[in-house]
């Protein structure tokens, strides 16, 4: 086992509380409606082209005096940078949590707690037509899902008492291995299947144990001391944490198994929810756990365009509501803040 390592850049973060509202753009998108849905997955291919996904709640009518509701998947396409949408149609119970796009072949995530069953499906016509990789009851719960290519990827499945790593190949399910039951919050990266370790005690994570998918070789790295983390993302065959202790917020990822901690200065009170990675450019969702607002969290942006070693703080037009968003490789930041409205920011 090993102890954290520290790869803190050079140079300290630099305050740059930016008030500047050019740079944002906040409208409403045609072809979105304004209530009845919620989106859980956001994601552009290109800085015109994105895939917006999420639920519809449907009324099913009164049953013994009780109103009776649903949720049924809705997915959209955008070629003009989320200025307006048309809908694709697909027609599962559920929402739709992760897009996997491939050229013209999409997969999709399809799962609710309230809902009976869990899907992963696929379209190789953009939608026109869709076949059922996987499905499964209302016991299963799919943690984790990656695909490194559009006829191969991996999931991971918790049942509530044991979870298992699959892997889908040309339509053929294989089950690889169990996985330990103490471990959770899963990240699949090309060959690997990373995993914290929990603190017992608290809720905190003590480490990460990255496990070859290919051999089950496994690999554990400690942290200097716990902390909790919020989120997972990846960049490359780079794991980012969106993490933070009892006084700071943290930035870590982990390269060619060693953990590296991001230097966020004069802005560690602030706690990091969700990261962004292109390139040189990371953008956080913070928040200050001391500023919060009646109607919730109150969150900024944390940005860097030079892989951490200084950082911008900017004001987000709609400090509230910020989920889901993404960061295109033209560095364009998007988020959908409720309303049929989004908001968008040039990372330059």
């Amino acid at each position: 086992m090993f102890a954290c390592t520290s790869n803190v850049p050079t140079n300290s973060a630099t305050i740059s509380d930016n008030k500047e509202t050019s740079k944002w753009e906040k409208f409403n998108a045609a072809g979105i409606p304004s209530s009845n849905e919620s989106y859980d997955a956001l994601i552009f291919i290109d800085s015109l082209t994105g895939f917006l996904g999420g639920n519809k709640t449907v009324s099913q009518g009164e049953i013994n005096g009780r109103n009776q509701f649903s949720q049924e998947t809705v997915l959209y396409k955008t070629t003009d940078m989320g200025n307006s949408w048309s809908s694709i149609s697909i027609n599962y119970e559920g929402s739709i949590e992760r897009i996997i796009p491939f050229e013209d072949t999409l997969i999709l995530l399809i799962q609710a707690v309230q809902c009976d069953s869990v899907f992963i499906v696929k379209s190789n016509d953009t939608g026109a037509t869709w076949e059922v990789l996987f499905s499964a009851s209302s016991s299963t719960y799919i943690r984790e899902i990656n695909f490194n290519h559009s006829n191969e990827g991996y999931f991971v499945t918790d049942d509530r008492v044991s979870s298992f790593l699959l892997r889908i190949r040309s339509s053929q399910i294989d089950t690889l291995f169990k996985i330990e039951q103490e471990l959770n919050r899963h990240k699949i990266i090309g060959s690997d299947l990373f995993s914290l370790i929990p603190e017992h005690t608290n809720p905190n994570s003590k480490g990460v144990k990255i496990t070859n998918m290919t051999d089950g070789s496994a690999f554990e790295l400690m942290f200097a001391a716990s902390f909790y983390v919020s989120n997972l993302t990846s960049y490359g065959n780079t794991l980012y944490f969106s993490a933070h202790d009892s006084t700071a917020g943290k930035i870590t990822s982990i390269s060619n198994k060693k953990i590296n901690e991001y230097d966020l200065g004069e802005f560690k009170n602030y706690f990091p929810e969700e990261i962004f990675i292109y390139d040189q450019t990371i953008i956080a969702i913070v928040y200050n756990p001391e500023n919060t607002s009646p109607s919730g969290v109150t969150h900024k942006l944390l940005i860097s365009n030079n892989d951490g070693k200084t950082w911008e703080l900017d004001e987000l037009p709609d400090p509230v509501y910020t989920s889901p968003a993404t960061l295109n490789r033209s560095k364009i930041f998007t988020s959908y803040c409720g309303s049929g409205q989004f908001q968008q920011r040039r990372i330059y």
